[in-house]
Parts: structure tokens; sequence; C-alpha cells
């Protein structure tokens, strides 16, 4: 299934939890519960999806995992999931764009 339609934060993260993924949640500033955060790139660019936990520094493998997770429920609903890092480092984010073609 293709999805030329550009995607919303909002549409992802309803995706997303009808999946059975949480969304995180936050109280006084600090992450309450952790789960996924959908929000737009900017600029046009699609929505971007983070990994947020109550760990300052979340492991590279389990931050990795769960963007894993959550690239598989959206290219199964047709849309584009990139991965992105910093200067070649581990994985922090997905860009998610409309599937060409």
């Amino acid at each position: 299934m293709t999805t030329p339609k550009p995607p919303t934060a909002s549409g992802i993260s309803r995706l997303l939890a009808r999946a059975g993924f949480n969304r995180a949640t936050y109280e006084n500033g600090c992450v309450d519960r952790a789960g996924f955060v959908a929000t737009e790139a900017g600029g046009g660019a699609g929505v971007r999806v983070e990994h947020d936990t109550f760990l300052v520094h979340q492991s590279a493998e389990t931050r990795q995992a769960w963007l894993s997770r959550y690239t598989e429920t959206i290219t199964d609903a047709g849309w584009a999931a990139e991965p992105v890092s910093y200067a070649g480092t581990a994985v922090h984010h997905l860009i998610v764009t409309a599937k060409e073609g």
C-alpha cells in the first residue's frame, strides 16, 4: 500500500497508538511514561518520530529496537520511514514521509 498524502504528526501518532505503542507523557517537564513522540519535522520535511524514556541517556540498542518497531508499523501502513543519525552515530529518530510511487 502506498500513501502519497504527506504524513502529519497527529496522523502518525494515532497510527502508532492504534498499533499498541505508548505515547510518551510528561509531568513537570520530565518524562512520566516512556514512549514515542511524533512532531512535525519542519519545512515540509515530514514527521519526526523519537522514543523518549525516563533515562537521560538511553542505550543506542534500546532506542534502535523501539525505532525499528515503529518503522515496521509505519511502513506497513504505506509511509516511508528513514532512520536519522548524527554524524554517523547511532540512529536517534525517524523521518516519516509519503512513499514514492
